[in-house]
Parts: C-alpha cells; sequence; structure tokens
C-alpha cells in the first residue's frame, strides 16, 4: 500500500485506498468519543449509530494495521486478527442485538492494548495513539471496580478508544507515521 519513504522519514502513501482507511478510522473515532458520554448524539437509533461507528472502525483498523504490518510481525498479525475479530462480532451484535456487548468489548480492548505495547515497540505511530487505548483498557478494567462511578469511568474507556483511532487515522489520512524501527 506504500512505496517508499521520503526524506523527511514520513510515509509516501501512494495508496488512496490507506487514506480512505484512516477518513474511516477518525470518523470512527470521533463518533465514539460523541457517543460514549451521549449515545443519541447522532439522532439516530442506537443500533444504526453503533453498527456504523463499527463499520468505520473496522474499515479504520485495516489502515492502521497495513500502515505498520510489515514492522508488526507475526504478533501483529495475530493481534490485528483477532481485534478484526471482535470488531466483526460487534458488528453481529449491532445487527442481531444480541447481549453480548461486554463480553466482546472486553476482548477488544485487551488485544488493543496489546497491540499498543507491540505499537510502542515499533514506532510507527507516535507513542500517543497506543498509549490511549492502553489507558482506554485500564479505564476500563478501573470501571468493574468503581462502585457509583463504574459508569464514568466505562465511558471515558470509550472516549480514550476513539481519541486513539481518531488520532491515527488522522495520522494515516495526512501521511503522518514514522518510518519503521525495523524494516
Amino acid at each position: 500500500l506504500y512505496d517508499r519513504w521520503n526524506a523527511g522519514d514520513r510515509l509516501k502513501m501512494t495508496a488512496p485506498i490507506l487514506r480512505l482507511a484512516g477518513a474511516a478510522a477518525a470518523l470512527g473515532g470521533t463518533f465514539r468519543i460523541m457517543t460514549a458520554f451521549v449515545p443519541d448524539a447522532l439522532g439516530l437509533p442506537l443500533w444504526t449509530v453503533y453498527l456504523v461507528i463499527d463499520l468505520l472502525l473496522l474499515a479504520g483498523w485495516a489502515g492502521i494495521y497495513f500502515a505498520q504490518a510489515r514492522a508488526g510481525g507475526i504478533v501483529g498479525v495475530v493481534l490485528s486478527l483477532l481485534i478484526a475479530a471482535a470488531i466483526l462480532v460487534l458488528i453481529y451484535r449491532d445487527i442481531t442485538h444480541t447481549d453480548i456487548y461486554y463480553i466482546v468489548v472486553t476482548m477488544l480492548s485487551i488485544a488493543l492494548a496489546v497491540m499498543g505495547l507491540v505499537m510502542l515497540r515499533i514506532k510507527i505511530f507516535p507513542a500517543w495513539i497506543p498509549l490511549l487505548w492502553i489507558a482506554s483498557f485500564l479505564a476500563g478494567l478501573a470501571s468493574k471496580f468503581l462502585g457509583e462511578s463504574a459508569l464514568l469511568a466505562f465511558q471515558f474507556a470509550g472516549a480514550l478508544f476513539g481519541a486513539g483511532y481518531l488520532g491515527a487515522g488522522l495520522l494515516l489520512l495526512f501521511g503522518r507515521i514514522t518510518k519503521p524501527a525495523r524494516d
């Protein structure tokens, strides 16, 4: 999806599909932030809103993964497949209204946090992107132990998750990710 590195160590993206994936990630992340605190912010039925968000996140994840696929190695492949599978199950849940949200979100959050550790090592995206996803996992975990504040922690976790997607998407959209540490 890309052909070479330019002099500024920035990825020169020649495939419009990678930029479109970045736009999808940014839009999905923005909607996720909005709906973390105001689920009906978009004025549509909730299942429709979450279906749109999850479709955007899936398309966005494809771009995030392909931008770092080579440097991520087999661990990145396995984690990316888990992340994509979790999002696909969320899409299934959006359509069928099956009550599996918390199980799937937990799986997605764990996979994304571990992928965040991989991303910190390979340094293609700035550290703040994977740190947002790691913080999202920790906030979601904390929500299990906070009693009356659990909902706020869970909402904060969703906003951090969305912010990671928004940031990664904008970086892809504008071609601002860095050269891999190893080729």
